[in-house]
């Protein structure tokens, strides 16, 4: 046994991704969780309930499974011949597509209808098999359809009586011998009927019409006739003397027709069946009669050949069939018809309204029966997880059904189930072996298997054939299912199995390895192979190696495909089962079993040429092969000796030779080719449009008659399918069932005769592509070119035609309802597929990848998942950055797939200036918003995929030393592995996607990767190497070599060379072989393989040994000048580069041939660190601290030294270099110096590109030998992956504007600004309301310890204030707040301070921003308000000189609401007011002590005009403005509205403001409210309003429309302002205080309750219009003037500018296309790295910033220059507190 080394499946710390941390992540659970009821079946009966837990435990027996679920109306058209040609072309050209549209919008099913003598010529088929293929047909319509499936056409016609094929041998023989009795000629009947004994029971067998001509030498049109006479003749005799039965007799002379109503209709014993499938047209032609001209009669009626004469016996048989029919069907499944009798028959033209009200019929019931049928369809059967089981349980039975022998092989798999093993059973063969038979039998016996345990536990069974359906195919969806099982079995929430891959990865080794069910859950997961490559599926990751105890697994493979049964044989140790092929003894044994199945046999001579195939081949695939062909053998052929070949490849390819024979070359080679290249499969209907579509078919078809439609003929296919059904299989595919092939040599037989042609397997793809895409659908005529052959036969001059194919559209959803929508699931995901294939990438993009109604429909359709799996299908750079934008909007499109739009557009707005198809897609997005999310993005609000950064995450705080990690190549990608040296635990990751792999239980040391990482070396205890695979953890071997402390490691993919400290070395092991090669008798200290391992090098010394490997021989000795440290060897130019303990770097050359060597020296610097050589072994990289040096091989010198960061940038000046290393093509040099990750290029030596991986350094870097990505790994355990690839991608990963939270904004779309500020730092930025970028920052204070509390701007945007709370001083707590605060108004065009007030209480601004109000107080109590003494000081901005006036507000008062200004033009002037409400105080003093009595308070309006000669100041009460009013009623309220009018609230109940010291006075009390708009122009009301708002609405939280049309309170309540009524409530949850109107109130935008989207809501119906995402946490939220523009501060440091694009004819024009982010670039772009260099400066920390500036104060002031100790200690300082910089998610 090898030594277990997995543990049981830890949680893994999740890859951190920035902005991607989703905090909305709750929210999918819980809408996740919402489901878990339909989950767990509480919605069905008590029976289905039963029936689908039986079902996934797995409890139910074979025949128990229930039937999967019909997807299709299948309906068989039944009619005779030539008297229903015209209603047949009408219902083929205006019904059937009609009602295959209605089947897929209103059910998602697939309509289809067989006519098989429509669009063919009336002519007999050779071998007589017409009737039996149209009796076939209709039995697979009865099979399949869910209803209808059968509908007869029956008129005046009885249609061709065709001899029977064949006649059982009694019957026959009663027959003859009645002829013979009766002395009749029999020889007619013995040349054409033969004996024939393979069938059980014998039968007399009609023979070809060909062989009948060779052997009379009659044509058959003539002589058919007369053996109908003579057989008639023969069996009328025989009834009459009771030896053959009249049923007998019918069905001998019965028409074609007949037979099919009796099977599709009269025979069906349960009414209830008949009514639900069976409809009836009878149509009877008056004035038809013999009189017309016969040529057309005989069309409608049944005459004789000779005297074409009414036929009276055919005439007596259908009128007894009308009759049987009539009684059968009811008058709702029937219709009774009759027409006139035209001189040419049934004419479309006179007999229109006959044929329409046919087709009216005809579509209303089949509608009518489909809806019935669907109506009582069992709800089970539209659960997936319940279908997906029922398909592999139906394949599982239909498996065992002929299963004969591999008894050992059951055996062994029984003993696998008894065994303690705790790895899975490997079963393993090739193809056509009998694998999945096996595995389905072994199904079967697994209840009698686990019954016979001692321990009689409860047994479960979870069955996958992989491949066979579509969820099922690829890794992510075949672990999505079967976990959603095991969830279900284990009594889990089914709704805690993720959705994304990582996840469900670990989710999926978490359940098997735990094993928390009640029993044994044994999987069974049949053909690995047929994984798709999709997600790494092959390197079987996903697998785990170890399982529960109460856990088996059972898994097939072939071997040689994908490397899986290699994979396998490194996770698993002994269970492998070989499915070799069957003795002879078996095949004969299967042989014998399937003849019986069938009532066959064959002949001793034939058995014979079976036996001798088998000595050939004994393969299970062969011997269906071979049954396959016995089955058309009889007992009187003669077969050649190669009647049989011997390989399963031959006869798959004779099988299609005598398909192309038969049904022609191209018709077979197109349908079996559009089946083979088809994702997943085609629908009968489907492979029918498509040959309808395709030229080359229908020309091979049609070559000397044209068709009514031009289609393929209905009867080809079904023919063809009749052959070949035993090696297709239907199954569910897209909710339709689809055809598809059953054995994978089969495919590769097909792809090899018809794919293998690469112009014929792109046409193919594009036809199929072609379809998909809907370009000749619906009435859309697709040009053809007839034929010479048939241009003569038609007389056509012209051969350009075009012709209506009649096939569906199209659409990517079916509309149905507005509650409901179909999908088209078959476009979604064969297009894209045949798009790849036929490489038509640029239609791929357009149609699918960068299309975003593909994107939103199959989102909703489908999971995201899928989504990025079709993604996987073609990969460059536009189509990643698509899909990583997709895969980080992943936690809200979950939710809400509305928001694509701007998610899209808010990640992939800086690429859309370099790719015109992303930009074309962001166009997309913004034309689609108004209809699913009306908030565009201005510029990137999220991160963006594409840059240089891929994803960054946290490793293990047990990390601490650069040592304990590794970077290294495997064959699965690019593995980092971490452990500290003593831990046994070692954590490793695959860098290339960010997934962690399972934890590996190793001994303590330290871990070395062999060169291709196929092999983990650790070296254990100073005497053994221990050697484990890399990709299972398990022991490959163990070396011991001896006691010695290991000192240096050199490691190839061969060999491992270590040298010891005190001990002789170094000794080489062979890896593979497991053994030590060689210890060297030296005492060495640095040792190296040649790349090609060839040779060992290594030091004695001073001296340079040179050895060949793996003799050993010494080839040479050079010598360094001191001893080495570092040692590499160099294929290339047969050197020896040497570092040596002087930090001397040399250059030693050997000449093996003369045994000399010379040494050169290169570079000498006391600090180099270390030397890499380049891939291709043309440059050296020598690190020194400060400086690298690049060396070129050939000429030993030094091209260039990189040693100087660019300029402009702050580094730590004792910082060095701490890694270096080249790209995979030698073309860059990465290199790593304290945050920053330095690129240059190798040739010229010139930086490209400067990133800043954080704001802690970077300890190591590494880079890769085969991917152009570079990692780096920072002192804080946080690991980067930068990918090298994006250099050239001019993007920042994120946005944010601060490195703190933001705290409020205020926004203006007139000067096109947005202020904002954090929570940090006493400063705000002003941004750019367009491009979001920072235009200028305004410092309020230089304290650190001062807070910006709120920022606003004037209501034009010139001027802002800026709010702040300064820091206590003294004696005074730091944390005491009041009303007051220290503001400051700025001048935004100058950013220069207009005024300063400390202790101030509003800053208001009329509506024109000529005046400034500054409310500031002159005396503050927090105990009195009534003590509080405001002054008020009014700022003219452009006036200087003048005086500022200034007034005071009466004492004994305090603001109840802000003041307004209002401003009015007056002729030449302008009158200005200021209007607020304030509440008085009014105290009653004792008359002699003057001490307070009581008090007592009033509220009034207080009005002062403004810069007039005279200023005038009142105090009014309500009753001043309405003479009726009670004296009761106090303002609370006064707002300006309309622009020059005043809205004055007053309450109609007595309230008290109470004064609370951080927000002051506070109406707690609900009162009545009721309003006056005032016009202080006229000084009139202008209304009065009985009624406002609600009592208990807070008037501080209540929002105006600009128009003040709409009023919403602070409980979302939204009043009609002008009808003065309650319009509506809305239900959404908004944030408290974070609501605010749009568009003059018809919409209401706010932050949801959770902060983590912001939501639009209609507010004439609460309809929510969109929701936007944050993906953090937003903080504030306002709403520009223009009643657009919405500004989003977020938690994070973001600023989101949006526009509402609601109400806009057409916002694109108007709105969107005018934002910068949207307009081209013009003019050469500067190279990259400036642009770093920039927003690095950009991004410095705001202490940085403010460093600075009080250095630049302390030189003003000083008048000398700050020392570099103070200005060190205060970079020091700063430097702890940095932020981390910007980084970005994963793409």
């Amino acid at each position: 046994m090898k030594e277990i080394n997995y543990t049981i499946e830890k949680k893994v710390k999740p890859v951190k991704f920035r902005h991607q941390d989703d905090v909305i992540e709750n929210d999918v659970a819980d809408e996740r969780r919402k489901m878990e009821g339909v989950y767990q079946y509480r919605h069905l009966s008590d029976e289905d309930r039963e029936l689908v837990d039986c079902l996934l435990l797995g409890t139910l027996s074979m025949d128990e499974i229930p039937r999967p679920k019909s997807k299709v109306v299948k309906i068989f058209i039944s009619s005779t011949f030539t008297d229903m040609t015209q209603e047949r072309n009408a219902l083929a050209e205006t019904v059937y597509p009609k009602l295959r549209q209605y089947c897929r919008h209103k059910h998602g099913l697939d309509f289809q209808a067989v006519d098989m003598r429509w669009g063919v010529p009336p002519e007999a088929s050779d071998d007589h098999t017409a009737a039996n293929h149209c009796l076939a047909e209709l039995r697979h319509c009865q099979e399949l359809s869910i209803g209808p499936n059968f509908v007869a056409f029956v008129g005046q016609r009885y249609g061709s009586c065709p001899l029977p094929a064949a006649i059982i041998r009694a019957e026959f023989e009663a027959i003859r011998a009645n002829l013979e009795t009766s002395s009749e000629d029999v020889t007619l009947l013995d040349t054409c009927y033969l004996k024939d004994q393979n069938s059980l029971p014998a039968v007399y067998r009609l023979q070809p019409a060909s062989k009948i001509k060779e052997k009379t030498g009659r044509l058959w049109c003539s002589i058919a006739g007369d053996i109908r006479e003579v057989l008639f003749r023969g069996a009328q005799r025989a009834v009459d003397a009771s030896e053959l039965s009249k049923e007998s007799f019918r069905l001998l002379k019965s028409s074609v027709t007949e037979m099919e109503i009796y099977d599709g209709l009269i025979n069906i014993a349960r009414e209830k069946d008949r009514q639900s499938n069976c409809l009836l047209y009878l149509r009877d032609i008056e004035g038809l009669d013999t009189d017309s001209d016969p040529k057309i009669v005989r069309r409608f009626l049944d005459l004789h050949p000779d005297t074409l004469q009414p036929n009276e016996t055919a005439a007596n048989a259908l009128t007894e069939l009308r009759g049987r029919c009539t009684k059968k069907v009811t008058n709702q499944n029937m219709l009774k018809m009759s027409v006139k009798w035209e001189k040419d028959g049934i004419c479309p033209v006179t007999h229109n309204d006959y044929i329409q009200t046919l087709c009216n019929h005809f579509y209303a019931t089949v509608k009518l029966l489909v809806d019935r049928n669907m109506a009582k369809r069992n709800k089970l059967q539209d659960d997936d997880l319940y279908n997906e089981v029922v398909q592999h349980w139906t394949i599982a039975r239909n498996r065992c059904q002929t299963f004969v022998g591999r008894a050992p092989m059951l055996q062994s798999i029984r003993g696998y189930l008894e065994a303690q093993t705790d790895q899975a059973l490997v079963v393993h063969g090739e193809s056509g072996s009998g694998k999945t038979s096996l595995m389905s039998k072994a199904v079967s016996v697994v209840s009698e298997v686990v019954s016979q345990n001692e321990n009689e536990m409860k047994m479960v069974t979870v069955v996958r054939f992989v491949g066979t359906t579509p969820e099922s195919s690829s890794s992510h969806q075949l672990l999505y299912s079967v976990c959603h099982q095991l969830a279900y079995i284990s009594k889990q929430h089914r709704s805690d199995v993720p959705e994304d891959y990582t996840s469900l990865k670990l989710y999926f080794r978490d359940v098997v390895q735990k094993g928390n069910f009640s029993g044994v859950v044994i999987l069974f997961l049949d053909a690995l192979d047929q994984l798709s490559p999709a997600n790494g599926a092959h390197t079987l990751d996903w697998l785990p190696s170890r399982l529960a105890p109460n856990v088996k697994l059972i898994v097939s493979t072939l071997p040689e495909k994908h490397g899986i049964l290699d994979k396998l044989q490194n996770k698993i140790a002994h269970n492998f089962l070989e499915v070799s092929p069957l003795p002879q003894t078996d095949c004969k044994q299967v042989m014998r079993a399937l003849l019986e199945h069938s009532g066959r046999a064959i002949s001793y001579p034939q058995w014979r040429i079976v036996e001798k195939a088998f000595t050939y081949c004994t393969l299970p695939l062969f011997i269906t092969l071979t049954f396959q062909e016995a089955l058309r053998w009889n007992s009187y052929d003669d077969l050649p000796a190669d009647a049989l070949l011997h390989t399963v490849e031959a006869s798959i390819n004779r099988l299609f030779d005598r398909l192309e024979k038969t049904y022609g070359k191209m018709f077979v080679s197109r349908a079996l080719g559009y089946i083979t290249a088809a994702r997943n499969g085609l629908s009968m209907s489907e492979l029918d449009d498509i040959l309808s579509l395709d030229e080359d078919v229908l020309n091979s078809v049609f070559t000397l008659w044209e068709p009514p439609i031009r289609r393929i003929p209905s009867n080809l296919w079904p023919r063809l399918y009749l052959d070949i059904s035993s090696f297709l299989v239907e199954q569910e595919a897209d909710d339709i069932v689809v055809l598809s092939w059953y054995h994978t040599q089969f495919v590769r037989a097909a792809m090899s005769r018809y794919l293998s042609n690469v112009e014929e397997r792109m046409l193919i793809h594009r036809n199929i592509a072609e379809y998909y895409l809907g370009t000749w659908s619906g009435t859309m005529k697709k040009p053809f070119v007839y034929q010479q052959r048939l241009m003569a036969r038609l007389k056509k001059t012209d051969p350009h035609s075009a012709a209506c194919r009649h096939v569906p559209e199209q659409p990517l959803i079916f509309n149905t309802s507005e509650t409901c929508e179909r999908y088209n699931l078959r476009k979604m995901n064969q297009l894209p597929y045949s798009l790849v294939q036929s490489q038509q990438i640029d239609r791929l993009k357009k149609e699918c990848f960068c299309n975003f109604d593909w994107l939103y429909a199959k989102l909703k359709a489908v999971s995201l998942q899928q989504i990025l799996g079709d993604f996987s299908m073609f990969h460059d750079r536009e189509t990643s950055f698509v899909a990583d934008a997709l895969r980080m909007s992943g936690s809200a499109l979950k939710i809400d797939p509305n928001a694509l739009g701007p998610e899209i557009s808010g990640r992939l707005l800086p690429h859309i200036h370099h790719y015109p198809i992303i930009r074309d897609l962001v166009r997309q997005c913004d034309l689609r918003s108004q209809h699913q999310c009306p908030l565009v993005p201005h510029f990137q609000i999220y991160s963006v995929p594409g840059g240089p950064l891929q994803y960054e995450w946290e490793i293990d705080g047990t990390i601490r030393s650069a040592v304990d990690v590794d970077v290294f190549n495997s064959p699965d990608g690019i593995l980092m592995t971490a452990k500290p040296y003593y831990s046994k635990t070692l954590k490793v990751w695959e860098l290339t996607q960010g997934e962690p792999r399972q934890d590996m239980q190793m001994p303590i040391g330290e871990i070395h990767p062999s060169k291709d990482g196929k092999y983990l070396n650790i070296f254990s205890r100073n005497r053994l190497v221990m050697i484990y695979k890399s990709d299972c953890g398990e022991v490959h071997a163990s070396v011991d070599y001896g006691y010695g402390e290991v000192a240096h490691v050199n490691i190839s993919n061969q060999y491992i060379a270590f040298t010891t400290r005190h001990n002789a070395s170094p000794c080489v092991i062979d890896i593979a072989k497991g053994k030590v090669l060689h210890r060297f008798p030296c005492r060495s200290n640095a040792v190296a393989i040649s790349p090609n391992e060839r040779y060992i090098v290594f030091n004695a010394d001073r001296n340079i040994m040179l050895h060949s490997l793996p003799l050993m021989e010494r080839k040479c000795v050079g010598q360094a000048n001191d001893e080495p440290m570092q040692i590499a060897f160099s294929d290339a130019h047969m050197k020896c580069y040497v570092l040596t303990k002087t930090r001397l770097f040399q250059a030693i050359h050997f000449d093996v041939v003369n045994r000399v060597s010379t040494t050169s020296g290169i570079v000498e610097d006391m600090e180099i660190k270390e030397f890499i050589i380049s891939h291709l072994e043309h440059r050296i990289l020598v690190r020194s601290s400060r400086c690298l040096y690049l060396v070129d091989t050939a000429t030993e010198t030094i091209i260039h030294r990189l040693q100087r960061m660019p300029p402009g940038l702050f580094v730590k000046t004792m910082t060095s270099f701490t890694g270096a290393g080249f790209t995979p093509k030698d073309d860059l040099v990465v290199a790593s110096r304290d945050t920053y990750i330095a690129v240059w290029e190798t040739e010229t030596g010139t930086p490209i590109r400067l990133l800043q991986a954080s704001v802690s350094p970077i300890v190591k870097i590494f880079t890769s030998d085969t991917l152009n990505k570079a990692v780096a790994l920072l002192r804080d355990n946080t690991l980067q992956v930068w990918d090298l690839d994006n250099l050239d991608a001019d993007v920042q990963h994120s946005n944010e504007v601060m490195t703190t939270t933001v705290r409020s904004v205020a926004v203006s779309s007139t000067t096109r600004r947005v202020l904002c500020h954090g929570t940090r730092y006493p400063e705000a930025k002003i941004l750019d309301i367009e491009t979001g970028n920072i235009k200028a920052v305004l410092q309020h204070t230089c304290d650190l310890e001062d807070k910006i509390l709120d920022c606003e701007l004037s209501p034009l945007g010139l001027f802002a204030v800026t709010k702040a709370h300064l820091a206590e001083k003294g004696e005074y707590s730091k944390g005491f707040k009041t009303i007051l605060t220290d503001d400051i108004v700025w001048n935004m065009s100058t950013q220069e301070k207009i005024h300063h007030a400390p202790s101030n209480r509003y800053i208001v601004f009329n509506t024109i921003n000529s005046i400034i109000a500054v409310v500031q107080c002159v005396f503050y109590s927090s105990i009195d308000w009534s003590c509080n003494t405001y002054h008020v000081k009014v700022i003219q901005p452009d006036v200087i000189e003048e005086e500022q006036p200034e007034f005071s507000i009466p004492l004994m008062s305090e603001f109840v609401c802000k003041p307004v200004l209002l401003s009015i033009r007056e002729g030449e002037g302008v009158f200005h007011a200021f209007y607020t409400v304030l509440q008085f105080c009014k105290k009653e003093l004792h008359p002699v002590t003057k001490g307070e009595l009581s008090r007592s308070f009033y509220m009034r309006l207080y009005t002062r005009t403004l810069l007039s000669k005279q200023a005038e100041e009142k105090i009014l009460c309500v009753k001043d403005f309405l003479k009726h009013a009670d004296p009761n009623d106090q303002f609370v309220d006064v707002r300006i509205i309309d622009g020059n009018k005043l809205l004055m609230i007053y309450s109609k109940d007595p309230v008290t403001a109470f004064f609370d010291k951080e927000t002051g006075l506070v109406i707690s009390d609900a009162s009545h409210k009721a309003a006056v708009v005032y016009d202080p122009e006229t000084q009139t009301i202008i209304r009065h309003l009985l009624h406002i708002v609600k009592p208990d609405s807070l008037l501080s939280q209540t929002v105006i429309s600009p128009l003040s049309s709409v009023i919403v309170d602070d409980q979302l309540r939204v009043f009609d302002h002008h009808e003065n009524k309650l319009r509506t409530e809305i239900k959404t949850k908004f944030a408290d205080g974070c609501h605010r109107l749009a568009l003059d109130g018809a919409y209401i935008v706010g932050i949801s309750h959770d902060l983590r989207s912001v939501i639009v809501v209609r507010s004439v119906d609460g309809e929510q219009k969109g929701r936007l995402f944050i993906h953090g946490k937003a903080t504030c939220i306002e709403v520009a003037e223009d009643d657009r523009t919405v500004v989003v501060g977020c938690y994070d440091g973001r600023v989101m500018i949006l526009s509402l694009v609601l109400g806009l004819s057409d916002p694109v024009t108007e709105l969107i296309d005018n934002l910068p982010s949207r307009i081209p670039l013009k003019g050469q772009q500067e190279p990259l790295v400036n642009g770093d260099i920039r927003h690095m400066q950009r991004s410095l920390p705001e202490l940085t910033r403010l460093a600075m500036r009080m250095k630049e104060d302390a030189e003003k002031h000083a008048r000398r220059q700050t020392s570099f100790r103070a200005l060190a200690t205060s970079v020091t300082v700063l430097n702890k507190v940095r932020m981390r910089s910007q980084a970005c998610s994963l793409q």
